[in-house]
């Protein structure tokens, strides 16, 4: 058990190391994760249209499998830079529409006179605030995000380490 715990923790900060010369790696494959899920989704919408009665067929249900099969195509086929910058476009407009529901949710509240909206403003302003920054640098977002996986995976390997040491 001993030696196991050493050669896994060892490995383990090998891999923490490469991922500190690499940060987009780690973005890139919850990119290449969802590009994948993405297939999986246009390749079973278009399964279950062509297998559907006629009766039961709506054209919107193949223009949408097809359009996911495209980008998971189009996802697959690109780069690491590109599927960081991908992921991040991506949370950054679900943060933008997060933040402006909740900025009609303070609004609502307000109206109301309920004494949080304030506290849902502000929450509404700074989801939005971020969202906006994502814009703005999304590879430098990635990068970071992508530092602090390799910082947390060395934690992990040293943690291993200094077990395996002990025993």
């Amino acid at each position: 058990m001993k030696r196991s715990l050493i050669l896994f923790g060892l490995l383990i900060c090998l891999l923490a190391f490469y991922l500190f010369s690499h940060p987009l790696t780690p973005v890139a494959s919850i990119g290449w994760i969802g590009a994948l899920v993405l297939f999986y989704h246009g390749a079973l919408g278009l399964r279950n249209y062509i297998r559907s009665s006629p009766a039961y067929r709506r054209p919107w249900n193949l223009i949408q499998s097809i359009l996911s099969l495209f980008f998971a195509i189009l996802f697959l086929s690109s780069s690491a830079f590109s599927l960081s910058t991908t992921v991040f476009s991506i949370v950054a407009y679900w943060l933008m529409f997060l933040g402006g529901t909740r900025l009609m949710a303070a609004y609502t509240y307000y109206k109301a006179n309920f004494p949080d909206s304030r506290r849902e403003f502000w929450s509404a302003t700074i989801t939005i605030l971020v969202a906006l920054f994502l814009f703005i640098n999304p590879i430098f977002s990635a990068a970071i995000i992508g530092y602090l996986f390799a910082f947390i995976v060395l934690l992990v390997g040293i943690s291993l380490l200094l077990s395996g040491l002990r025993l």
